[in-house]
Order: structure tokens, then sequence, then C-alpha cells
């Protein structure tokens, strides 16, 4: 198969509009205005979209950083950006401003050593998902790191909310998940998702292509169709499988291991809705390409006007095929050298009658006669690898090697417009919607906007305080720098703080209960006041109070000490002399009284209040290392996170799974953590003063940050 070190990268999305490809084979699924739901937008993988405005006054737009590297095309639909991470996480951003909707991680990716061989590292969601809009689900397939091994997942989401909708192991019997890769775009048609396999970059193990298609609900066994190849044969192009009008489904493979005999390596293969072999077209020289890594697989195929077919591979060669007879072993109706000096990869924009071809030495245009069943060269540009390109808004776009997005003149190659990206992976291709362009480079997902087009500034990151171990209190974004009343040079006292309603006054807390403001918060007395005992942990305010004056301490051994206007309560856990207790969380005022939970270190969680009794068997467990730090949870619920002193956050009482971006097994830095109003996402804080985000949080700065001095305690 292909030991490609172009197998590297994402691909983009294209939407097609309905009229374009009649009376070609055709897309199954055509594209609709404001949205790009499948690569290159139609199930015929043309990467046409007719309904945008001019796009040649393009201006950058938002650029957000999401928690791994994207490979996949981003999608579009209703309003939403969808952005699949090599961090197993799908993204659901705002379509004008790149807000965070939602974010749904799936799980831990493949580190790249628990791999024989491979490039991607992590490794997690790496071909383009696609979106059924009827019923408003996104699917994408996951390769996962878990306790019974390597494995990849078939997963449906809802495109609202990011809920999970199903999921199911996408690893047919009797393959060895290891060596297989999920790198092609997925496919829609016929009631079903439709995902390919190929290897790991390195041809390394016992891989052999295959296509795999499963009901959209989930149910019943997944339909295979496997290369007839002792090795190899992997489909693996970016683009994924085509579809015609009556669903069949096309793909394009890989070297074969086997060279004296025919096993199908470098081919197109047509196959029926239920995945029977119906056809088949491969190079003359299969074996030739074969024997030196030349695969024709590097593309997969695009279907044109009048029941046309076209593929081009490693050696640059573009070949013309007839869909409704392929043709066999040297069968195309037409062949000529398209890449000169360089191969093709990826996949194709198709604006009759010119048909664009990335190039690994440039990006080139042929003019296709479709009634000869014949195509000619038209131009060619650029110098750089190409991505695989679109048009949109009248322009052709185009991702270059050098980290730059290139807008040209679909008539003649002529410059129109250039931006520079961050560092992209091979094969990375733009998707368009609603007047603006998407495209991915690395962790970061960028927008460019048509004149006629606005986007709103990007959610705020983190604003809030965080407070050193002296009482000092630090201020981060846009709320105002404070003093406290406490501040205790060379004194390591503080221990925790927390905010009131408006954001920039409140209390902190020393380790022998003293309760000190802050920013213009009234002064108040604890009950609770130990000097020279150092085992107050935590505070809190009371949510029955609206002026925000009222809260409990927690000590380490459980017990709950009121302040201001809130009446003394009994905690559940409570055991003197056993210094465990660690943070407290106010979730909610019944009749008058709080609602809360009670983290302690070895993970166990006590409710209060409304919840005592309630939450006492939902437990984080880590016996034996007392390692809980803080927990969160979102107002009005029993739902929430965990924080370890890694850097690991945990769910409970149903929460989804998310996954910070600081986890260091053995380093028990971690200190705090915060929850911001999605209740899904928040950031965390080291003891050095780094703030981390979870969740959908967007990263932030920290007005502290000492590697070494390890002194933060808290944040709020």
């Amino acid at each position: 198969m292909t030991r490609h070190r172009a197998r590297l990268a994402p691909l983009a999305a294209a939407v097609l509009a309905a009229t374009t490809l009649a009376p070609t084979a055709g897309p199954a699924v055509a594209g609709t205005p404001g949205q790009w739901t499948t690569y290159h937008l139609d199930n015929a993988r043309t990467g046409l979209d007719t309904s945008e405005p001019s796009f040649s006054g393009l201006a950058p737009g938002f650029n957000v950083t999401v928690d791994g590297a994207v490979y996949a095309e981003p999608l579009v639909f209703n309003g939403t950006v969808f952005v699949a991470t090599e961090n197993d996480s799908i993204y659901g951003l705002d379509a004008a401003s790149g807000a965070v909707k939602w974010r749904t991680n799936l799980g831990f990716p493949v580190p790249l050593s628990s791999l024989p061989c491979g490039d991607i590292n992590p490794l997690g969601i790496t071909g383009t998902p696609v979106i059924d809009t009827a019923t408003g689900t996104i699917y994408a397939v996951a390769e996962l790191n878990t306790i019974a091994g390597i494995t990849h997942e078939l997963v449906a989401l809802s495109t609202v909310d990011g809920a999970v909708k199903w999921r199911r192991s996408a690893d047919v019997n009797g393959m060895d998940p290891t060596p297989h890769q999920q790198r092609a775009a997925l496919a829609l048609a016929n009631g079903r998702v439709y995902f390919t396999y190929g290897g790991l970059a390195g041809d390394c193990g016992q891989y052999i292509g295959k296509v795999v298609s499963s009901a959209t609900d989930g149910s019943g066994p997944l339909s295979v169709w496997q290369v007839p190849t002792t090795r190899e044969g992997g489909i693996w192009a970016p683009s994924g499988p085509a579809v015609d009008a009556a669903g069949n489904v096309y793909v394009s493979t890989g070297n074969g291991a086997q060279t004296a005999t025919f096993d199908k390596g470098n081919s197109i293969i047509k196959l029926s809705p239920g995945l029977a072999e119906l056809d088949y077209f491969a190079t003359s020289t299969w074996a030739q390409d074969s024997a030196n890594d030349l695969d024709l697989g590097s593309t997969g195929p695009a279907l044109l006007l009048n029941n046309l077919a076209f593929v081009a591979g490693k050696t640059g060669m573009g070949y013309l095929l007839d869909a409704t007879h392929l043709g066999g072993i040297g069968g195309q109706r037409f062949a000529a050298q398209v890449c000169n000096g360089g191969g093709a990869y990826g996949g194709f924009a198709y604006q009759p009658p010119r048909l664009f071809v990335p190039c690994s030495n440039g990006l080139r245009a042929i003019t296709v006669d479709t009634t000869a069943g014949t195509f000619s060269a038209a131009w060619q540009t650029l110098t750089t690898f190409a991505g695989p390109p679109i048009v949109a808004g009248g322009v052709l776009w185009s991702v270059g090697r050098d980290n730059n997005l290139y807008g040209l003149d679909p008539a003649t190659g002529g410059q129109i417009s250039k931006f520079a990206l961050p560092p992209v992976a091979h094969f990375t291709t733009p998707a368009a919607a609603d007047g603006r362009l998407y495209v991915a480079g690395n962790d970061k997902v960028l927008s460019f906007n048509a004149p006629n087009s606005s986007s709103p500034p990007p959610a705020p990151p983190y604003n809030g305080y965080l407070l050193d171990g002296w009482g000092g209190v630090h201020n981060s974004g846009s709320v105002p720098p404070v003093r406290t009343s406490a501040y205790w040079p060379g004194w390591d006292i503080a221990r925790d703080i927390t905010v009131r309603a408006d954001g920039k006054s409140g209390y902190v807390l020393d380790g022998w209960g003293g309760v000190h403001e802050f920013g213009g918060a009234p002064r108040v007395t604890a009950s609770a006041y130990f000097p020279g005992w150092d085992i107050a942990r935590a505070i809190a305010l009371d949510p029955c109070d609206a002026t925000g004056g009222s809260g409990y301490v927690l000590d380490g051994w459980g017990g709950l000490h009121p302040f201001g206007k809130t009446p003394l309560i009994q905690a559940a856990g409570y055991s003197p002399g056993h210094d465990v207790a660690r943070d407290i969380v106010m979730n909610g005022c019944t009749n008058g009284k709080a609602d809360g939970l009670i983290l302690w270190g070895e993970g166990a969680i006590f409710g209060f209040g409304a919840y005592n009794g309630v939450t006492s068997s939902w437990r984080v467990l880590f016996p034996g290392f007392d390692i809980g730090r803080a927990i969160v949870a979102k107002p009005g619920t029993t739902a929430g996170y965990v924080l370890d002193g890694w850097g690991g956050v945990h769910e409970f009482g149903g929460a989804p799974r998310e996954s910070s971006s600081a986890y260091a097994p053995g380093m028990d830095l971690w200190r705090g953590a915060v929850l911001r109003p999605d209740g899904v996402s928040g950031w965390s804080v080291d003891a050095w003063g780094g703030i981390h985000s979870f969740g959908a949080a967007p990263p932030a700065s920290s007005p502290f940050y000492a590697p070494g001095f390890a002194i933060i305690r808290s944040l709020a």
C-alpha cells in the first residue's frame, strides 16, 4: 500500500449547488447554501460552492485554538462550524464569532509511542466527519487508547449540543486495529455511513484496505468490502469515498503487496450500496507502481459530468474513466500526465469545464471535454506542495505547504488573495458557507469574511483572580486589580479565594480559618478560627444570600463553619483528626438553606443541604492517593468535575467527559478550578500560576507565572 509521507494531513469538505452536476453520475447528496456537510461539499467530491458572494475581498475573521491538531476539513451546518481534532474531540463553533458552543471529547487518543509506525501524534480523529442534515447528526470515527487496547469507534453526535446519540465499534472481525488508520473522509448515502481504512505512515503491520458501512442509527451489523490482497492496498485518500446518484460507492486503493498476481492495488473500485463489488479500473503499470510505492490512491475519485470519473496518483498521471464501465486493467477513456515532475494528493475541485488538481509541485488546471472524453492542460501555478482546492465565491482556494492560503482566478491561475496561516498539515483544505471561508492550521481554526459579512468578537477568555500563598490577589483578563486586607509576605498560609456576583470583590481564606475581604466586600467574621491550626481548606459563598456577604469555611476534617448570615449546618463525612477534606462548591438554595458538595482528597464526594446523602456514592476515586484538589458543578445540578493534583479533570453526576490541556502524572501541582456558565468547561491553575483550559474553554494567559516558585493556591 502506501508509504506516504504525504498522508499527514486533513482535508476539507466542499458544498455544491444541487444543479451543478446533472446529468452526471452525480452526487447522492448535493450542497445547500449556508451548509458544508461533507468533504468538498458533495458526494461527487467536486468542491464547488456557487452560493457564496464574491470572495475577491476576503478579510481575516476569527482565530480559535482547539485542543489538538486538525487534519479533517471543517464542516458547516445551521450557523455552526464543526471541527474534529487528534485529541478525539469534536467542537461546535459559532460560525460568525468562533465562540465555542460545545465540545465533546470521546476518549483518549493513541500516542505515537503506542504504534509500530506513523507520523501523527497523538492519533485521534483524522478523517473528515459527515453530517446528516435531516436528523441533525454528525458522524466521526475516533481512534482510541483504551484499557482494552487500541480501538476505532464510529460515533454519532447531535449537531445542536454535541450530545452522544450512540457509539459502536468500527473494527471489523479479524482486524488488528493497531496498524489500521482511518484517514479518509466519511460519506453518507443509502441510509448508511461509509468509511475506509488504510495503514500508518511507514506501512508497518498486517493491514488491508477496507470499505465499511453502518446504518445511520447504529443498528445492525457492519457491511465490509476488503481489498483482495495479502497486505496493504490501503484506502486512505483524504477525500474519501465518492457516491453517485444511484448510491454506488467509488474508492481508490494504494499499493498492494502482490506484484505477480493482480490484487486490486492501484485501482478504482465501484461498489454497490451494500458494498458488493461491481466494477474496477487499474493502471496498466499497477505492478511496477506497487513495487515503487506509487499509489494511485493518493487521491480519491471525483465524479464529473456525463458519467465520467477522474483520478490521479503519485505518478502524476491523470485518468479519465467511464463510471458506467470502469474498464479493468488499462481500460481508461483517456490518460495524460497532469503533475509534471510530481504526484497528486488529496482531492480535486471541479468547475466545468475545468478540473483543478493539487500536485506536490504546484496547482494544475485541466480542461475536460466531457463529450469527447478527453482533457488538456489549461494552466499551472504555485511551486509549493498544493493542498486540495475548492472553488467558492468565484475564487479558487488552495492551502500551500508553505503555510499560506492562496486565492486564485479559476480561469487563469492568477493570484487574487494570499493569507499567512499557522503551520498546516498535508492535504489541508478549506470549507465555505454564508460568506465565509474556514481553514484549519495545526490546532487553530480561522475564518475569512466576505466584504458584506461581519464577525462579532470571540468569547472572552478567563477573567478572574489568582491567589498566592501570601495572600496576594492577582487579576487576569478584564477584572480590575484589587487589594486584600490579608497580605503576609513569607507566610504561606492563604488557602482559597471566592468572588462575589459583581466579579471584582470577595474573600480570601487563610489556613487558620480567617476570612479577609477584598475589593469592597463587607468585613465578616467566621465561626471557625484556629490560630496555629492550619486546617482551613476552602471557602464558598452562600447562594441564599444575594448580598454575597455570607458563606461557609470548610476545614480539613470536613467541618462546615458559617460566616455572615449563613446558618450553622452539619456536613456529611465529618471526621475529626482525618485531614482529607479538600474543597467545597455551593450549588443551590432550597428553602433558605444552601446545597452543596464537598470533595475529599481520595475522590469521595459528599452532599449537604438538599444533596445530603444523594451524592455520597458518587466517587472519583484515587484510593491511597490524596490528590483530589478541587470540585466544580453547574449551578442547580449535581453534575460537575473533580480536578486532581496532576491536572486531570474527572466527570461525575452525568457530566460529559472532558479532558484538560494540562495533565502531568506525578506532578502534584494543580490547585484550583473554575467552571464556565456552560457547565462543561473551565480552567484550572497550577501552583506556579499557569492557567490551563479544559473542555471548550479558550486558552488563558496568567498574571502570575513563575516555574519553581510554587505559591499559587487557588483561582476564582
